[in-house]
């Protein structure tokens, strides 16, 4: 084999792997470009959903304005990544109404809404995925240990708003039907829920209510036999508890890796 052919025998098989690894990344780079895109499509989803869903009682301005400037920074990506022109377009509407937002006041109340569990059900779910995303945008880094910690806490005070409404509304529910101990029960429930809650006016609007009927209703009920274990009805009670507890694990996995 003359030196030649030998060195044109090397250069082919330089050539045909630099090709082949050339043509690796370009695939491996599309993947990836796919992957982001539908993860930002998706988190747009999200976020659309609870801009459009969540009632201003369940929203407060500061949870708004991070999900409006969430949209924009997620809209942001999608056009760099997609090359669609009209993203930017959106990018610029979205920042407007984040502007307009700020100079308006915070409609969110704690007043309770008379609302069926199915919207609560609903809303509760809405404020997990943003519970999710905003543990999501600290690992991105869009947010700060400190800021995801205070947009955490928000959220956790909304879910308990929520959830208080949940047991309420079955609490009354129960009372309608003549069902006085169920009733207790599931205010019982929602006075054990304050005790998780932070916010000083959620605590002082909604305690003096509960705490009220819970003490007509054990009047009611105190010489009724009271057999909770076999009422219908209570499997609301259990899968509330569960959303809540996987949520604490959510945030303390969160706060074990990042705090």
């Amino acid at each position: 084999m003359t030196p030649t052919l030998l060195a044109g025998i090397i250069a082919a098989t330089f050539l045909a792997g630099a090709f082949g690894y050339l043509g690796f990344r370009k695939d491996y780079n599309a993947t990836l470009r796919r992957r982001h895109i539908n993860k930002y499509r998706d988190r747009l989803r999200k976020l659309d959903n609870i801009i459009l869903g969540l009632p201003p009682n369940y929203f407060p301005k500061t949870l708004k304005a991070l999900v409006y400037a969430s949209i924009a920074h997620s809209l942001e990506h999608m056009a760099q990544l997609s090359g669609d022109r009209s993203h930017g377009e959106q990018v610029q509407r979205v920042k407007q109404q984040l502007k307009q937002l700020q100079l308006q006041t915070d409609l969110q109340s704690s007043d309770t809404l008379e609302l069926d569990s199915q919207s609560l059900r609903e809303y509760k779910h809405m404020l997990k995925d943003l519970h999710a995303l905003i543990i999501d945008f600290h690992k991105e880094g869009m947010l700060s240990q400190k800021e995801a910690e205070i947009h955490l806490k928000v959220v956790n005070n909304v879910l308990i708003g929520v959830t208080l409404d949940f047991y309420c509304e079955a609490a009354k529910r129960a009372d309608n039907g003549n069902n006085k101990s169920l009733a207790l029960h599931y205010y019982s429930m929602a006075m054990g829920q304050i005790d998780h809650c932070t916010s000083e006016q959620v605590r002082g609007d909604r305690s003096p209510f509960i705490a009220q009927r819970i003490s007509e209703l054990t009047l009611e009920v105190e010489n009724e036999k009271v057999d909770l274990g076999n009422e219908e009805g209570m499997l609301p009670n259990s899968s509330v508890v569960a959303e809540w507890e996987a949520l604490t694990k959510e945030e303390d996995e969160w706060r074990k890796n990042y705090y």
